[in-house]
């Protein structure tokens, strides 16, 4: 074979490479058609990756270390290395441990925090890295909206704070959001306590069916009130905590609370768990999780 043909063999393997490469892109992104909540297995802490049909992707937290990192690569096109919007419900180092690297690997699009800040070398960090890479920042506020997939009619709606947060204890200080698909609710509550949940209970209790609820605080005794399992009836709870964590995370008061309520969970000691929606229903797509 000539130096000439051999050119010519590699020019056409090199097109025919592209030709799939671009086909199986084109293939991946006609194929979404569903809402995908995926409650990312980080350890002793919480990381959930959101993904609307449009291919909108909105990440609230990202664990205790860099562990997120090979969490979110395994939901996300190999060719993808972006990130819309990173929510950062409140800077504690379970929640944010993972943040720095994300910020290094991913283009994030929107920062979504509050005034809060945690006197940890972490947090400073985190936020000199938002800073370095010029990353737009908004404040979180009680009755803002994020539109996620106009199309498709997905949003997430900030339930709480209701105020500056720069005097308040970190955890009370957490970004209490609803995702919203049509029929479907999931609310994700930082590690809320139980006063926060009081404000909730009094104020969007029983207005929406909730068909996921995360578990305040990682199933801390600390959170998950009955009156506020009460108010919001999920069909399903998520405790997000790391296998045999030395907080003995779920709270046995937690786990018999929602046996007495009826109310079914699972958790991510074990692995991620991925769920997916239509907007009428929802179901978890155990072929993702790992």
């Amino acid at each position: 074979m000539t130096i000439r043909h051999r050119i010519l063999y590699g020019l056409i393997c090199i097109g025919i490479v592209t030709i799939c490469i671009a086909s199986y892109i084109l293939y991946k992104e006609s194929s979404r058609s569903y809402l995908r909540v995926a409650f990312l297995r980080v350890g002793q802490g919480d990381s959930i990756f959101i993904e609307t049909p449009n291919g909108s992707q909105f990440l609230i937290d990202g664990g205790p270390s860099g562990s997120v990192i090979s969490e979110v690569s395994a939901l996300m096109p190999f060719y993808d290395r972006s990130i819309d919007t990173v929510l950062i419900s409140h800077p504690d180092s379970d929640h944010i441990g993972g943040l720095p690297d994300i910020i290094q690997r991913f283009r994030i699009g929107n920062i979504i925090q509050s005034e809060v800040v945690a006197s940890s070398t972490l947090h400073a960090e985190l936020l000199r890295r938002i800073k370095e890479y010029k990353i737009p920042v908004t404040y979180a506020r009680r009755g803002q909206r994020f539109v996620l997939d106009a199309a498709h009619g997905i949003f997430v709606d900030i339930l709480f704070p209701d105020r500056n947060t720069s005097l308040l204890e970190t955890n009370t200080a957490s970004i209490v959001v609803a995702l919203r698909y049509k029929k479907v609710a999931i609310i994700l509550t930082g590690d809320s306590p139980k006063g926060v949940e009081k404000f909730l209970s009094e104020v969007d209790g029983g207005n929406v069916s909730v068909n996921i609820l995360k578990l305040g605080h990682h199933g801390s005794h600390t959170s998950s009130d009955e009156i506020f399992l009460r108010s919001f009836k999920p069909a399903l709870a998520i405790i997000s905590a790391g296998k045999n964590n030395r907080y003995g995370h779920p709270h046995k008061d937690v786990i018999e609370r929602l046996d007495r309520l009826g109310i079914p969970y699972t958790t991510t000691l074990d692995q991620r768990r991925v769920f997916e929606s239509d907007g009428t229903s929802i179901w978890e797509n155990v072929s993702l999780e790992d």
